[in-house]
């Protein structure tokens, strides 16, 4: 009998060596890294908000990610929902954004495509976002009269000595040029003028000390009449986003929505918002 144990002891421990020597001259693979980058979505569309608050019982604009999902049901609670989504609760940002400061959902680096949907799950936009690990990417999106656009925002930013980065959208469907100062004056690194969906990149602007920054916007050619302002605390080696956006009292009062056809109202929403990135 102990000469039997012996004997099965022995063929085990000849096994077990066998298995550990195998597995060490074996490649052994990483396991693939999932949801390793980040993005935020943004809704500054006076239409988009239409629809929110429009639809109070139901209130749900998704972004369904790699493909239309038209079969999803909506939880009771949308803070279960699986897809960014906004609501009465988040009617302009996803995830929630605090004190300024853009929050991010995680998500795998790679090609995406996200696809803004309706409360009717009707398509409103499709946008396309290549997300690297160490870059964070926001998807703003707008509309001009019920036609609805977006941008991608990705852009990288190197902290300096004594700089900050300054970052403009315009996501207004005003059709005039604007121009931006900052405590009654131009930054020269900033561009002249901006129209609708256009944007710099952060650009580095000469800021040795914190500051407050008064912002105003104004047609171009026109420094008198103020289309909106708002005040903005920027310190060195940080980076801030400023989004214009809304209707001017020079508006054509009402249009057509190309999807539905109902007769929509504009009112004068013109506002800069400014966010902390970095």
């Amino acid at each position: 009998m102990k000469s039997l144990e012996k004997n099965i002891c022995k063929h085990f421990f000849l096994y077990a060596t066998l298995l550990f020597v195998c597995a060490c001259g074996k490649k052994i693979e990483p396991l693939p890294v999932t949801n390793d980058a980040q993005i935020s979505f943004y809704n500054a569309s006076d239409a988009l908000l239409g629809q929110v608050f429009g639809n109070t019982a139901n209130s749900n604009n998704f972004v369904f990610i790699d493909k239309p999902d038209t079969n999803y049901k909506r939880p009771e609670n949308l803070s279960y929902s699986i897809y960014p989504c906004f609501t009465t609760i988040t009617p302009q940002s996803f995830p929630h954004a605090t004190d300024s400061w853009l929050t991010f959902m995680r998500i795998s680096s790679g090609s995406h495509k996200f696809y803004l949907m309706d409360s009717a799950k009707h398509l409103l936009d499709t946008a396309v976002a290549n997300i690297k690990s160490d870059v964070p990417v926001s998807i703003f999106y707008t509309d001009s009269l019920g036609y609805f656009s977006h941008y991608v925002a990705a852009d990288a930013f190197t902290r300096q000595d004594k700089k900050i980065g300054l970052r403009i959208i315009n996501l207004s469907p005003f059709d005039q040029p604007v121009f931006l100062t900052f405590n009654q004056r131009a930054i020269d690194s900033l561009p002249d003028e901006i129209r609708y969906l256009q944007h710099t990149g952060f650009v580095p602007v000469n800021m040795a000390t914190d500051s407050l920054l008064n912002i105003k916007a104004y047609q171009q050619g026109d420094s008198l009449d103020i289309l909106a302002a708002t005040q903005l605390r920027v310190y060195p080696g940080h980076a801030y986003t400023i989004l214009l956006s809304g209707y001017t009292s020079n508006n054509p009062g009402s249009y057509t929505d190309p999807l539905t056809g109902r007769l929509v109202f504009l009112q004068t929403t013109y506002a800069i918002k400014v966010f902390q990135n970095f």
